[in-house]
């Protein structure tokens, strides 16, 4: 996961509370630490949680503070002192969404695309192009109170972007879209309790979106002191399931806080910013379509022409509970029997392959040439009715730790049954360890 941001656990806001009017740059005050492990979540400061390094207390007003402290007032369209006053701190404890304001995000990518006041996750972070039809479903210990508000934030994002299109279904595993409470620390980052982080969601197209069963939520807004409307956070969150970042847009949903006793819908920088991911979508979808229909007319067989048909293998490891997907393979070759329509073909199969349709769209065809590197025997694997068939790792050829912000893991270089020469993956080396201890020679 990785695009949240640092999971640092945030102790009580009062520390923070406490420093006002006494600090700027060269001043040392008991509660800069959590100051600065705030200002390190939500994106203004490189700084790690200082209990995982030996040094509990960091509480020293330096340069790199005052410059974080500068970009967070910016934002946030405060006086840029660099300094923590009241205005300031006022706006640091307003409950508020679990994603930073700015990233890095995973390995350190680029911040995100700035669009009047929307913006985007980087590019890597998108739907296919083809998708917009969506399903989401609820988890199994939901409260049925709180549907409603949620089944009405997506019908604000359909109606709004006449483009998405959402169904709810009973099957929460299989959703694109998994809607779920959480409370403190469940998996991925942690929540703090009654205050600060109301909810967060993970970028495309990993689909999950948390709440915090510990706030106090409601369906519509009340005037209850530390009540908050259900709908307005969903909302809010499902943009960042499309792709939307934070907005500096005050009256923006997209905006990372949220009012207590307040209900917030779409505006104008909001549907501007998903019309333009609708826009990217729409092109990316051209773009291939153009691509695809070039093939097409270059791609032609004749009857009796010996062709490869591509195939897809899987890794027998279940990574991150998804299937990881190796690049294609070619099976064969094969007899062109007959052309079907402008773009498939009839082929003779054997017996093995009886399962198959024998009839295949040009895209899943190649010419068989003499030197064949992506070609492997059938008599090898056992391929699916999908064309797809699981490939087997058959040895550990390096090994690696892979050091995040908090923690560090082990990765291992794993060479494949049908790769050959450089195509390998990285895998983690627990998982490897548990589901092909034979690999592993400690």
């Amino acid at each position: 996961m990785g695009n949240i941001g640092n999971d640092a656990k945030l102790s009580s806001i009062d520390s923070i509370k406490q420093l006002k009017g006494c600090c700027e740059k060269g001043s040392k005050a008991q509660g800069l630490h959590q100051l600065k492990l705030y200002l390190s979540r939500f994106g203004y400061l490189n700084y790690q949680n200082t209990l995982d390094h030996g040094n509990t207390e960091d509480e020293n007003f330096d340069n790199e503070l005052e410059a974080a402290l500068k970009s967070y007032q910016d934002y946030y369209r405060l006086n840029a002192t660099g300094t923590l006053d009241g205005p300031t701190i006022s706006q640091m404890v307003k409950p508020r969404c679990g994603l930073p304001d700015k990233k890095p995000y995973i390995h350190g990518s680029k911040s995100p695309r700035i669009v009047p006041h929307f913006k985007f996750f980087p590019p890597t972070f998108r739907w296919p192009a083809s998708k917009a039809q969506y399903t989401y479903a609820f988890s199994p210990n939901y409260p049925a109170k709180h549907i409603p508000p949620v089944d009405r934030a997506f019908n604000q994002w359909a109606i709004g972007t006449h483009f998405f299109k959402f169904s709810k279904i009973p099957d929460f595993k299989h959703a694109d879209l998994k809607i779920s409470f959480e409370k403190r620390k469940h998996g991925d980052v942690d929540f703090d309790g009654p205050g600060l982080t109301l909810a967060h969601a993970f970028a495309p197209t990993d689909g999950r979106l948390h709440f915090d069963i510990e706030e106090s939520w409601s369906d519509g807004p009340k005037t209850d002191y530390m009540s908050f409307d259900l709908e307005s956070a969903a909302v809010h969150e499902i943009g960042h399931l499309f792709g939307l970042d934070h907005s500096d847009d005050p009256n923006a949903i997209m905006f990372a806080t949220m009012d207590p006793g307040v209900k917030k819908g779409l505006n104008a920088d909001d549907i501007k910013g998903i019309k333009r991911i609708r826009e990217r979508l729409r092109t990316a979808q051209s773009r291939q379509k153009s691509y695809a229909d070039r093939r097409r007319s270059d791609l032609e067989f004749q009857v009796g022409d010996r062709v490869l048909l591509k195939v897809s293998p899987w890794k027998g490891v279940i990574r991150f509970r998804k299937r990881g997907k190796l690049g294609p393979r070619y099976i064969g070759p094969f007899t062109v029997l007959a052309r079907v329509g402008k773009v498939a073909y009839r082929l003779e199969l054997p017996a093995v392959l009886g399962q198959i349709h024998s009839t295949f769209h040009v895209s899943q065809l190649r010419k068989c040439l003499a030197d064949e590197t992506a070609h492997i025997p059938l008599d090898d694997i056992q391929v699916d009715e999908s064309l797809n068939y699981v490939e087997r790792p058959v040895a550990v050829i390096d090994r690696k730790v892979k050091r995040l912000r908090r923690r560090e893991i082990g990765i291992v270089k794993v060479q494949w049954q049908h790769r050959k020469g450089s195509e390998w993956t990285w895998e983690p080396e627990a998982e490897m360890r548990e589901h092909y201890p034979e690999l592993f020679s400690d």
